[in-house]
């Protein structure tokens, strides 16, 4: 199982084929690529087509893993960010509405075709941060958009409404600072050997979200991280690997779990369905199960990992009818039959309301209500934003957590989060009644500190 894992371990289990890194790589980077694609791509294509471009990004850097430089492992992200720029900019090709220029390696001392930073790395990209924190708000623009973001400069002039020969000057100034900041801290130029593009990508996602992104978030939220991740793991899938699940396949794995897994599974009592966090079932807390039991396809037989043969169908039946349920009565989620739906009221605060203690059964479906049973009502001038903190299991580094919404009966799709706290955010499209859901996209138990929601 991979815990903590660094840049060089991972790069490792790629090169090994070990789908779990690639899972790692893309909750670790994910941001990272939607941010680059974007800003190439911006309006020129649709969503569903720059999620494709995001998969794809993942899926060639599954493809080549093979040829990943484990000794030089701190050139891993700015080779995933070429491969993002690349797939961007051909994806625009495609269209025939952009065409790129050759880009100039305006800032460049030596040569360009390898990074060789030397002991100066730091310095070097310390200095390079300094300067753009120096620029004006359209030169930072500018020098993100070409140095990061390689956009042309007629298209970043289209963008900010400056003239191309504006555009231009203030790239010029932004290299200048850049310059004169290095020349003043005697940094020795002559062992510094960097293309600005080079160098530009070695700057974390987080420097350029707080000089460059107003809204990171808003973006963010309009791709589907998790029909990304079934897209990469659908087409990164070899013929007798294991099948890609839909829920009801994570549901009949759960059960084949419970006999492969005997001893961990031995230690936990038989709580049924997801419910407060309370005396009797407070030591379930950090038991959580990375489920590594899978069910294989082969020569028409269905077996497990120990060769034995499953009789899926037997094992779908208990799922085979959609509970009864005043809230929920049917799901858009593919194969979902939720095994149990439980409500749980929140108590309000202001405009604040707190949701308890709840410990998270696979399978088991959590809908929030108000403390009167009801749902929010809420226009498209609305925004809910839920705020959650698991607890950390002692026995997986991967806790997914799946929230949506219900409307007029309906369990539309939710957002799947890996992390141990996070913000779902979530705007309607028009007025009505909602509720929303809890539930978890792994093994048995994923457990949630007191969290809240807010309407904003």
């Amino acid at each position: 199982m991979l815990f903590n894992i660094d840049e060089k371990q991972l790069m490792l289990e790629l090169k090994n084929k070990d789908e779990r890194a690639l899972k790692i790589c893309m909750n670790k980077y994910y941001r990272y690529v939607v941010y680059i694609v974007e800003n190439i791509i911006g309006s020129a294509l649709p969503y569903e087509d720059k999620e494709e471009v995001v998969s794809n990004v993942f899926v060639a850097l599954w493809n080549y893993s093979a040829d990943l430089d484990t000794d030089n492992y701190s050139t891993f992200k700015p080779y995933l960010g070429t491969i993002a720029r690349n797939m961007a900019k051909n994806a625009l090709r495609k269209t025939s509405k952009m065409h790129f220029e050759n880009y100039e390696d305006a800032f460049q001392v030596g040569t360009n075709e390898h990074i060789e930073y030397g002991p100066l790395k730091e310095e070097v990209i310390k200095c390079l941060k300094e300067s753009i924190y120096e620029l004006s708000v359209d030169e930072r623009k500018c020098f993100i958009s070409y140095y990061y973001y390689t956009k042309t400069i007629a298209v970043i002039a289209e963008e900010t409404g400056l003239k191309e020969s504006t555009v231009k000057s203030k790239l010029l100034r932004g290299r200048k600072k850049l310059k004169l900041k290095m020349e003043k801290k005697d940094l020795d130029m002559k062992t510094v050997k960097f293309s600005l593009n080079e160098l530009m990508s070695e700057i974390d996602e987080s420097f350029i979200e707080e000089v460059y992104f107003h809204d990171c978030n808003k973006i963010l939220k309009k791709y589907s991280k998790q029909k990304i991740r079934q897209n990469v793991f659908c087409k990164t899938a070899s013929k007798h690997k294991p099948l890609k699940f839909t829920y009801r396949t994570a549901i009949i794995v759960t059960v084949v779990s419970v006999f492969l897994c005997m001893p961990v599974y031995a230690a936990i009592s038989h709580l049924l369905t997801s419910a407060l966090i309370d005396d009797s079932n407070r030591h379930l807390i950090g038991t959580e199960t990375n489920d590594r039991s899978y069910i294989i396809l082969k020569d028409g037989v269905y077996t497990n990992e120990n060769g034995k043969v499953v009789d899926i169908e037997e094992l779908a039946k208990s799922s085979s009818e959609f509970p009864e349920s005043r809230i929920v009565k049917s799901s858009l989620m593919p194969n979902f039959i939720p095994s149990s739906i439980v409500e749980i009221p929140t108590d309000k605060s202001d405009e604040m309301y707190i949701i308890p203690e709840i410990i998270l059964i696979n399978n088991s479906l959590c809908v929030l209500t108000q403390d009167n049973g009801k749902g929010w009502e809420l226009t498209d001038k609305d925004n809910i934003v839920i705020s959650f903190d698991k607890y950390k299991s002692d026995i997986t580094v991967s806790q997914d957590l799946i929230i949506g919404y219900v409307k007029d009966g309906i369990m539309y799709e939710g957002e799947v989060f890996d992390e141990l706290s996070g913000k779902y955010s979530f705007s309607p499209d028009e007025k009505g009644e909602y509720f929303f859901y809890l539930l978890s996209g792994s093994s048995d138990y994923l457990s949630l500190k007191s969290g809240n929601l807010e309407v904003n």
